[in-house]
Protein backbone atom coordinates (compact mmCIF):
# COMPACT_ATOMS: atom_id res chain seq x y z
CA UNK A 1 0.00 0.00 0.00
CA UNK A 2 2.82 2.63 1.29
CA UNK A 3 -0.03 5.08 2.02
CA UNK A 4 -1.60 7.07 4.75
CA UNK A 5 -4.51 9.04 5.00
CA UNK A 6 -5.19 12.07 7.19
CA UNK A 7 -6.87 15.17 7.22
CA UNK A 8 -4.82 18.11 7.13
CA UNK A 9 -6.41 21.33 8.61
CA UNK A 10 -9.48 20.82 6.56
CA UNK A 11 -8.21 18.70 3.63
CA UNK A 12 -8.24 15.23 3.07
CA UNK A 13 -4.42 14.39 2.38
CA UNK A 14 -2.66 11.41 1.46
CA UNK A 15 1.08 10.56 1.27
CA UNK A 16 2.33 8.05 -1.03
CA UNK A 17 5.86 6.68 0.40
CA UNK A 18 6.54 5.67 -3.17
CA UNK A 19 6.14 8.77 -4.88
CA UNK A 20 6.97 11.55 -2.10
CA UNK A 21 10.60 12.42 -0.10
CA UNK A 22 9.68 11.06 3.08
CA UNK A 23 10.38 7.97 5.42
CA UNK A 24 8.48 5.65 7.71
CA UNK A 25 11.44 7.57 9.98
CA UNK A 26 10.27 11.24 9.20
CA UNK A 27 7.98 13.23 12.10
CA UNK A 28 4.98 14.71 11.55
CA UNK A 29 7.00 18.24 12.22
CA UNK A 30 9.19 17.99 9.28
CA UNK A 31 6.31 17.34 7.04
CA UNK A 32 4.15 19.98 8.40
CA UNK A 33 7.46 22.13 8.07
CA UNK A 34 8.29 21.16 4.34
CA UNK A 35 4.67 22.99 3.37
CA UNK A 36 5.42 26.31 1.99
CA UNK A 37 1.82 27.43 4.04
CA UNK A 38 2.36 26.10 7.69
CA UNK A 39 5.87 28.09 9.14
CA UNK A 40 4.00 28.76 12.04
CA UNK A 41 4.35 25.58 13.48
CA UNK A 42 8.59 25.82 14.81
CA UNK A 43 11.30 23.55 15.52
CA UNK A 44 12.89 24.70 18.32
CA UNK A 45 14.08 21.40 20.73
CA UNK A 46 13.05 18.64 18.27
CA UNK A 47 12.49 16.67 21.70
CA UNK A 48 9.30 17.40 23.12
CA UNK A 49 10.89 19.70 25.37
CA UNK A 50 9.50 23.19 24.46
CA UNK A 51 6.24 23.38 23.07
CA UNK A 52 6.91 25.28 19.81
CA UNK A 53 5.80 22.28 17.44
CA UNK A 54 2.71 22.10 19.34
CA UNK A 55 -0.46 21.24 17.12
CA UNK A 56 -3.57 19.78 17.83
CA UNK A 57 -4.62 16.32 16.39
CA UNK A 58 -8.31 15.08 16.13
CA UNK A 59 -8.82 11.61 16.76
CA UNK A 60 -11.98 9.54 17.12
CA UNK A 61 -11.18 6.97 20.30
CA UNK A 62 -13.96 4.55 21.18
CA UNK A 63 -16.54 6.26 18.76
CA UNK A 64 -15.74 10.04 20.45
CA UNK A 65 -13.78 12.97 18.71
CA UNK A 66 -10.64 13.80 21.16
CA UNK A 67 -9.18 17.03 20.85
CA UNK A 68 -5.12 16.71 22.05
CA UNK A 69 -2.25 18.83 21.80
CA UNK A 70 0.70 17.49 20.85
CA UNK A 71 4.40 17.78 20.47
CA UNK A 72 4.89 17.39 16.35
CA UNK A 73 8.39 16.63 16.46
CA UNK A 74 7.95 13.18 18.12
CA UNK A 75 5.53 11.45 16.45
CA UNK A 76 6.85 9.39 13.51
CA UNK A 77 4.70 10.48 10.12
CA UNK A 78 2.79 7.23 9.68
CA UNK A 79 1.23 7.54 12.83
CA UNK A 80 -0.81 10.40 11.88
CA UNK A 81 -3.26 8.28 9.54
CA UNK A 82 -6.86 8.48 10.39
CA UNK A 83 -6.48 11.31 12.16
CA UNK A 84 -6.75 14.96 11.82
CA UNK A 85 -4.22 17.39 11.97
CA UNK A 86 -4.81 21.69 12.87
CA UNK A 87 -2.12 24.05 12.78
CA UNK A 88 -1.99 27.52 13.79
CA UNK A 89 -2.77 28.65 9.69
CA UNK A 90 -6.35 26.88 10.38
CA UNK A 91 -7.50 29.00 13.41
CA UNK A 92 -7.06 32.30 11.74
CA UNK A 93 -5.45 35.10 9.92
CA UNK A 94 -4.48 38.65 10.11
CA UNK A 95 -8.33 39.53 9.26
CA UNK A 96 -10.39 37.58 11.09
CA UNK A 97 -8.44 36.45 14.51
CA UNK A 98 -9.29 33.22 16.53
CA UNK A 99 -10.75 34.29 19.51
CA UNK A 100 -7.79 33.06 21.84
CA UNK A 101 -5.14 34.80 19.07
CA UNK A 102 -7.18 38.05 19.76
CA UNK A 103 -7.15 37.70 23.16
CA UNK A 104 -2.84 36.97 23.10
CA UNK A 105 -2.92 40.14 21.16
CA UNK A 106 -5.21 42.13 23.51
CA UNK A 107 -3.10 41.06 27.06
CA UNK A 108 0.33 41.53 24.97
CA UNK A 109 0.72 37.92 25.65
CA UNK A 110 3.44 37.95 22.38
CA UNK A 111 6.22 39.36 21.62
CA UNK A 112 8.89 37.80 19.32
CA UNK A 113 6.24 35.78 18.49
CA UNK A 114 8.15 32.51 17.73
CA UNK A 115 6.71 30.58 20.62
CA UNK A 116 3.23 31.47 20.46
CA UNK A 117 1.65 29.51 18.09
CA UNK A 118 2.34 26.37 20.52
CA UNK A 119 0.76 28.43 23.22
CA UNK A 120 -2.40 28.99 20.83
CA UNK A 121 -2.55 25.55 19.71
CA UNK A 122 -2.41 24.29 23.82
CA UNK A 123 -4.41 26.41 24.72
CA UNK A 124 -7.06 25.69 21.70
CA UNK A 125 -7.04 21.79 22.48
CA UNK A 126 -7.74 22.31 26.12
CA UNK A 127 -10.38 24.76 25.16
CA UNK A 128 -12.27 22.36 22.55
CA UNK A 129 -11.51 19.25 24.78
CA UNK A 130 -13.64 20.96 27.44
CA UNK A 131 -15.12 24.59 26.78
CA UNK A 132 -15.37 25.08 30.85
CA UNK A 133 -11.76 24.72 31.06
CA UNK A 134 -10.88 26.79 34.33
CA UNK A 135 -7.82 29.36 34.20
CA UNK A 136 -6.00 26.94 36.37
CA UNK A 137 -6.27 24.07 33.67
CA UNK A 138 -5.36 26.26 30.91
CA UNK A 139 -2.33 27.33 32.44
CA UNK A 140 -1.49 23.32 33.22
CA UNK A 141 -2.01 23.20 29.31
CA UNK A 142 0.99 25.08 28.58
CA UNK A 143 3.45 24.05 30.94
CA UNK A 144 5.04 22.19 27.99
CA UNK A 145 5.06 25.72 26.41
CA UNK A 146 8.39 27.72 27.24
CA UNK A 147 8.72 31.32 26.25
CA UNK A 148 11.84 33.80 26.85
CA UNK A 149 10.10 36.89 26.22
CA UNK A 150 6.99 37.64 27.70
CA UNK A 151 7.54 36.09 31.52
CA UNK A 152 4.74 34.23 31.38
CA UNK A 153 2.63 36.90 33.44
CA UNK A 154 0.29 37.93 29.98
CA UNK A 155 0.09 34.46 29.55
CA UNK A 156 -1.72 34.00 32.52
CA UNK A 157 -3.83 37.16 32.28
CA UNK A 158 -4.64 35.94 28.64
CA UNK A 159 -5.80 32.37 30.27
CA UNK A 160 -8.41 34.11 32.48
CA UNK A 161 -9.97 35.76 29.83
CA UNK A 162 -9.75 32.38 27.38
CA UNK A 163 -11.27 30.31 30.33
CA UNK A 164 -14.45 32.90 29.79
CA UNK A 165 -14.97 32.01 26.27
CA UNK A 166 -18.28 29.73 26.20
CA UNK A 167 -18.77 29.23 22.25
CA UNK A 168 -18.66 25.51 21.52
CA UNK A 169 -18.56 27.15 17.62
CA UNK A 170 -15.78 28.44 18.28
CA UNK A 171 -13.57 25.43 18.66
CA UNK A 172 -15.98 22.24 18.22
CA UNK A 173 -16.29 23.06 14.07
CA UNK A 174 -12.75 22.42 12.88
CA UNK A 175 -13.22 19.23 13.45
CA UNK A 176 -14.04 17.34 10.15
CA UNK A 177 -15.64 14.09 11.36
CA UNK A 178 -17.32 12.89 8.18
CA UNK A 179 -13.43 12.97 6.51
CA UNK A 180 -11.82 11.24 9.58
CA UNK A 181 -14.71 8.69 9.29
CA UNK A 182 -13.95 8.16 5.45
CA UNK A 183 -10.47 7.24 6.35
CA UNK A 184 -10.02 3.15 6.26
CA UNK A 185 -9.13 2.18 9.38
CA UNK A 186 -9.71 -1.10 9.59
CA UNK A 187 -6.95 -3.12 7.22
CA UNK A 188 -3.53 -3.15 8.30
CA UNK A 189 -0.99 -0.30 6.87
CA UNK A 190 2.12 -1.33 5.61
CA UNK A 191 4.21 0.69 4.50
CA UNK A 192 8.02 -0.61 2.49
CA UNK A 193 10.34 1.93 1.26
CA UNK A 194 14.58 2.08 1.42
CA UNK A 195 14.64 -0.99 4.12
CA UNK A 196 12.17 0.65 6.09
CA UNK A 197 8.95 -1.50 7.12
CA UNK A 198 6.30 0.38 9.37
CA UNK A 199 2.97 -1.40 9.96
CA UNK A 200 0.06 -0.19 12.15
CA UNK A 201 -2.73 -2.73 13.30
CA UNK A 202 -5.89 -1.34 14.28
CA UNK A 203 -7.05 -4.70 16.19
CA UNK A 204 -4.83 -5.91 19.05
CA UNK A 205 -5.42 -9.76 17.07
CA UNK A 206 -3.60 -7.90 14.23
CA UNK A 207 -0.71 -6.73 16.54
CA UNK A 208 0.06 -10.27 17.87
CA UNK A 209 0.08 -11.51 14.69
CA UNK A 210 2.57 -8.89 13.57
CA UNK A 211 4.61 -9.38 16.75
CA UNK A 212 5.07 -12.70 15.83
CA UNK A 213 5.82 -12.94 12.20
CA UNK A 214 8.20 -9.70 13.16
CA UNK A 215 9.66 -10.47 16.25
CA UNK A 216 12.93 -7.87 15.21
CA UNK A 217 10.73 -5.37 15.17
CA UNK A 218 10.36 -1.82 17.10
CA UNK A 219 7.17 -1.15 19.04
CA UNK A 220 6.06 2.07 18.89
CA UNK A 221 3.19 2.90 21.84
CA UNK A 222 3.04 6.54 21.93
CA UNK A 223 7.00 7.13 20.63
CA UNK A 224 7.60 9.85 22.72
CA UNK A 225 10.94 8.15 24.16
CA UNK A 226 11.80 6.18 20.57
CA UNK A 227 11.63 9.37 18.16
CA UNK A 228 14.19 10.52 19.71
CA UNK A 229 16.27 7.65 18.42
CA UNK A 230 15.84 9.15 15.52
CA UNK A 231 15.94 12.52 15.73
CA UNK A 232 18.88 13.05 18.72
CA UNK A 233 20.58 9.80 18.09
CA UNK A 234 20.58 9.66 14.74
CA UNK A 235 19.74 6.68 14.22
CA UNK A 236 17.38 4.65 12.03
CA UNK A 237 14.82 2.27 12.45
CA UNK A 238 14.14 0.03 10.60
CA UNK A 239 10.98 -1.42 11.28
CA UNK A 240 8.18 -0.44 13.69
CA UNK A 241 4.81 -1.73 14.56
CA UNK A 242 2.82 1.26 15.24
CA UNK A 243 -0.20 -0.37 17.59
CA UNK A 244 -1.41 3.41 18.81
CA UNK A 245 -4.12 3.19 16.81
CA UNK A 246 -5.78 0.10 18.61
CA UNK A 247 -8.69 1.39 20.39
CA UNK A 248 -9.14 -1.42 22.39
CA UNK A 249 -6.21 -0.61 24.18
CA UNK A 250 -7.66 2.72 25.02
CA UNK A 251 -9.74 2.56 27.82
CA UNK A 252 -9.81 2.64 31.99
CA UNK A 253 -12.23 -0.04 34.00
CA UNK A 254 -12.81 -0.96 37.23
CA UNK A 255 -14.45 -3.41 39.40
CA UNK A 256 -14.89 -3.91 43.22
CA UNK A 257 -11.32 -5.16 43.43
CA UNK A 258 -9.18 -3.69 40.85
CA UNK A 259 -8.89 -0.82 38.25
CA UNK A 260 -7.73 -2.08 34.85
CA UNK A 261 -5.98 0.30 32.44
CA UNK A 262 -5.50 -0.50 28.93
CA UNK A 263 -1.64 -0.18 27.99
CA UNK A 264 -2.56 2.08 24.70
CA UNK A 265 -4.17 4.64 27.39
CA UNK A 266 -2.18 7.62 27.29
CA UNK A 267 -1.11 9.13 30.40
CA UNK A 268 -2.84 12.04 30.34
CA UNK A 269 -6.12 9.80 30.13
CA UNK A 270 -4.93 8.04 33.10
CA UNK A 271 -3.76 11.15 34.53
CA UNK A 272 -7.65 13.03 34.59
CA UNK A 273 -9.20 9.70 35.41
CA UNK A 274 -6.72 9.21 38.85
CA UNK A 275 -7.32 12.56 40.06
CA UNK A 276 -10.34 11.05 41.66
CA UNK A 277 -9.84 7.39 42.00
CA UNK A 278 -6.04 6.64 42.60
CA UNK A 279 -4.87 9.71 43.83
CA UNK A 280 -1.48 8.88 44.51
CA UNK A 281 -1.06 7.36 40.78
CA UNK A 282 -2.33 11.23 39.52
CA UNK A 283 -0.26 13.11 42.21
CA UNK A 284 2.75 11.53 40.04
CA UNK A 285 1.72 12.00 36.68
CA UNK A 286 0.65 15.22 37.35
CA UNK A 287 5.07 15.49 37.39
CA UNK A 288 5.08 13.34 34.37
CA UNK A 289 6.68 15.48 31.13
CA UNK A 290 4.16 18.11 29.95
CA UNK A 291 0.40 17.44 28.41
CA UNK A 292 1.74 17.04 24.73
CA UNK A 293 3.72 14.52 25.75
CA UNK A 294 1.10 12.73 28.11
CA UNK A 295 -1.09 13.18 25.18
CA UNK A 296 1.16 10.63 23.07
CA UNK A 297 2.86 8.42 25.91
CA UNK A 298 1.30 5.64 27.25
CA UNK A 299 1.40 3.62 30.13
CA UNK A 300 2.09 0.14 28.61
CA UNK A 301 4.78 2.10 26.98
CA UNK A 302 6.06 4.02 29.86
CA UNK A 303 6.25 0.00 31.42
CA UNK A 304 8.04 -1.84 28.53
CA UNK A 305 10.66 0.90 28.40
CA UNK A 306 11.90 -0.40 32.33
CA UNK A 307 14.08 2.77 32.66
CA UNK A 308 15.49 3.08 35.87
CA UNK A 309 14.00 6.58 36.19
CA UNK A 310 10.81 5.93 34.56
CA UNK A 311 8.09 8.09 35.70
CA UNK A 312 5.66 5.73 36.58
CA UNK A 313 7.62 2.74 38.08
CA UNK A 314 7.89 3.31 41.44
CA UNK A 315 4.61 4.14 42.29
CA UNK A 316 3.29 1.73 40.56
CA UNK A 317 5.10 -0.95 42.33
CA UNK A 318 3.98 0.89 45.66
CA UNK A 319 0.38 0.06 44.73
CA UNK A 320 1.24 -3.89 43.67
CA UNK A 321 0.26 -3.37 40.19
CA UNK A 322 0.37 -6.17 37.73
CA UNK A 323 0.36 -6.69 34.19
CA UNK A 324 -1.06 -9.23 31.47
CA UNK A 325 0.68 -9.85 28.49
CA UNK A 326 -0.53 -11.68 25.35
CA UNK A 327 0.81 -13.47 22.39
CA UNK A 328 -1.58 -15.04 19.83
CA UNK A 329 -2.02 -17.96 21.55
CA UNK A 330 -2.46 -17.20 25.24
CA UNK A 331 -1.86 -14.82 28.03
CA UNK A 332 0.29 -14.56 31.42
CA UNK A 333 -0.37 -12.24 34.31
CA UNK A 334 3.01 -10.95 35.84
CA UNK A 335 3.50 -8.64 39.35
CA UNK A 336 5.46 -5.61 38.16
CA UNK A 337 7.71 -6.16 40.46
CA UNK A 338 9.06 -9.46 38.56
CA UNK A 339 8.43 -8.14 35.46
CA UNK A 340 11.61 -5.80 35.29
CA UNK A 341 14.80 -7.97 35.42
CA UNK A 342 17.77 -5.37 34.52
CA UNK A 343 18.16 -2.25 32.63
CA UNK A 344 15.67 -1.71 30.04
CA UNK A 345 15.01 -5.31 30.25
CA UNK A 346 12.13 -7.61 31.00
CA UNK A 347 10.35 -10.78 31.27
CA UNK A 348 8.42 -9.95 28.01
CA UNK A 349 8.80 -12.18 25.40
CA UNK A 350 9.59 -11.62 21.40
CA UNK A 351 5.93 -12.29 20.61
CA UNK A 352 4.15 -10.46 23.41
CA UNK A 353 2.77 -7.39 23.84
CA UNK A 354 1.74 -5.71 27.07
CA UNK A 355 -2.19 -5.96 26.90
CA UNK A 356 -3.79 -4.28 30.47
CA UNK A 357 -2.22 -3.18 33.71
CA UNK A 358 -3.94 -3.88 36.51
CA UNK A 359 -4.09 -1.53 40.31
CA UNK A 360 -5.73 -2.89 42.91
CA UNK A 361 -7.87 -0.72 44.50
CA UNK A 362 -6.13 1.27 47.73
CA UNK A 363 -7.31 -0.57 50.88
CA UNK A 364 -8.91 1.71 53.45
CA UNK A 365 -5.82 1.02 55.95
CA UNK A 366 -3.17 1.60 54.09
CA UNK A 367 -1.28 4.88 52.68
CA UNK A 368 0.38 5.50 49.32
CA UNK A 369 2.13 8.17 47.78
CA UNK A 370 4.58 9.19 45.51
CA UNK A 371 7.58 11.62 45.27
CA UNK A 372 9.95 13.02 42.35
CA UNK A 373 12.79 14.91 42.66
CA UNK A 374 14.07 16.81 39.54
CA UNK A 375 15.85 20.29 38.89
CA UNK A 376 12.29 21.44 37.25
CA UNK A 377 8.90 21.02 38.69
CA UNK A 378 7.20 19.76 35.11
CA UNK A 379 8.89 18.60 31.99
CA UNK A 380 11.95 16.40 33.34
CA UNK A 381 13.89 13.92 34.04
CA UNK A 382 13.83 12.43 37.82
CA UNK A 383 17.00 12.75 39.44
CA UNK A 384 15.45 10.58 42.10
CA UNK A 385 11.74 9.08 42.42
CA UNK A 386 10.04 7.14 45.19
CA UNK A 387 6.46 5.32 45.46
CA UNK A 388 6.13 4.03 49.39
CA UNK A 389 2.81 2.31 50.65
CA UNK A 390 2.37 2.01 54.40
CA UNK A 391 0.19 0.07 56.26
CA UNK A 392 0.21 0.64 60.14
CA UNK A 393 -1.71 -1.20 63.20
CA UNK A 394 -1.92 0.55 66.25
CA UNK A 395 0.82 2.66 65.00
CA UNK A 396 2.79 -0.32 64.47
CA UNK A 397 4.51 -1.09 61.19
CA UNK A 398 2.41 -4.18 59.70
CA UNK A 399 3.34 -3.72 56.04
CA UNK A 400 5.38 -0.96 53.92
CA UNK A 401 7.18 -0.80 50.36
CA UNK A 402 9.77 1.60 49.47
CA UNK A 403 10.00 1.70 45.81
CA UNK A 404 12.72 4.13 44.29
CA UNK A 405 13.69 5.09 40.69
CA UNK A 406 17.20 6.55 39.84
CA UNK A 407 19.08 4.65 42.28
CA UNK A 408 19.76 1.62 40.79
CA UNK A 409 19.89 -0.31 37.12
CA UNK A 410 16.16 -0.36 37.44
CA UNK A 411 13.05 1.22 39.78
CA UNK A 412 13.91 -1.05 42.67
CA UNK A 413 12.31 -1.79 46.78
CA UNK A 414 14.76 -1.05 49.30
CA UNK A 415 13.87 -4.65 50.93
CA UNK A 416 16.56 -4.14 53.79
CA UNK A 417 14.79 -0.86 55.24
CA UNK A 418 11.28 -2.25 54.74
CA UNK A 419 12.31 -5.74 56.84
CA UNK A 420 13.55 -3.17 59.53
CA UNK A 421 10.56 -1.05 59.75
CA UNK A 422 8.26 -4.21 60.15
CA UNK A 423 6.92 -4.58 63.53
CA UNK A 424 8.22 -1.27 64.52
CA UNK A 425 6.55 1.64 65.88
CA UNK A 426 6.05 4.69 62.87
CA UNK A 427 8.23 7.19 64.82
CA UNK A 428 10.76 9.19 64.42
CA UNK A 429 13.49 7.72 65.94
CA UNK A 430 12.87 4.54 63.87
CA UNK A 431 12.67 6.11 60.80
CA UNK A 432 15.80 8.02 60.96
CA UNK A 433 17.51 4.61 61.95
CA UNK A 434 15.69 3.24 58.94
CA UNK A 435 16.86 6.45 56.50
CA UNK A 436 20.46 5.75 57.69
CA UNK A 437 20.34 1.99 56.71
CA UNK A 438 18.48 2.92 53.33
CA UNK A 439 21.12 5.29 52.45
CA UNK A 440 23.70 2.65 52.20
CA UNK A 441 20.84 0.40 50.38
CA UNK A 442 21.60 1.58 46.48
CA UNK A 443 24.88 1.92 44.59
CA UNK A 444 23.44 4.91 42.50
CA UNK A 445 25.19 6.51 39.52
CA UNK A 446 26.95 9.95 39.46
CA UNK A 447 25.94 11.54 36.02
CA UNK A 448 24.70 15.16 34.77
CA UNK A 449 21.93 15.45 37.18
CA UNK A 450 23.34 14.63 40.78
CA UNK A 451 26.97 13.13 42.40
CA UNK A 452 25.77 9.42 43.66
CA UNK A 453 26.09 10.69 47.38
CA UNK A 454 23.74 13.55 47.08
CA UNK A 455 21.18 10.83 45.40
CA UNK A 456 21.79 8.86 48.76
CA UNK A 457 20.76 11.89 50.44
CA UNK A 458 17.83 12.55 48.71
CA UNK A 459 16.80 8.91 49.08
CA UNK A 460 17.03 9.01 53.13
CA UNK A 461 15.00 12.39 52.87
CA UNK A 462 12.14 11.22 50.88
CA UNK A 463 11.58 8.17 53.85
CA UNK A 464 11.83 11.18 56.34
CA UNK A 465 9.47 13.52 54.28
CA UNK A 466 7.38 10.10 53.82
CA UNK A 467 7.15 9.87 57.64
CA UNK A 468 6.35 13.27 58.54
CA UNK A 469 3.34 13.24 55.77
CA UNK A 470 2.08 10.14 57.78
CA UNK A 471 2.94 10.56 61.29
CA UNK A 472 -0.41 10.26 63.39
CA UNK A 473 0.72 13.06 65.38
Amino acid sequence: MNKIEFVFNNKLTTIDFDSEDYSPNSTLLQYIRSKDDTKGTKEGCNEGDCGACTVVIVEKINGKLNFKAINSCVMFLPSIHGKQVITIEELGNENILHPIQQIFVDKHASQCGFCTPGFIMSLFAQKAQKINSTKEELIEAVQGNLCRCTGYRPIVVAAEDIAKVSDLSQFSTFADEEKIDSINTKDTITIKKDGYEYYIPFTFEEALRLRKSHPDATISSGGTDLVLKVTKRKEKIYKIIDITMISEIKNIEQNTANFTIGAGTCIEDIYQYSKDKIKPLAEMLSVFGAKQIRNRASIGGNIATASPIGDTLPILLALNASIIVKNTEKERIIKLSDFITGYRQTTLKQDELIYKVIIPKIDDNKIIKSYKISKRTHLDISTVSAGFMLKLNNNIVEDIILAYGGMAAMPKRAKNTEQHLIGKEWKESNILKAAEILKEEFTPLTDARSAADSRKIMTKNLLIKFYEDTKTN
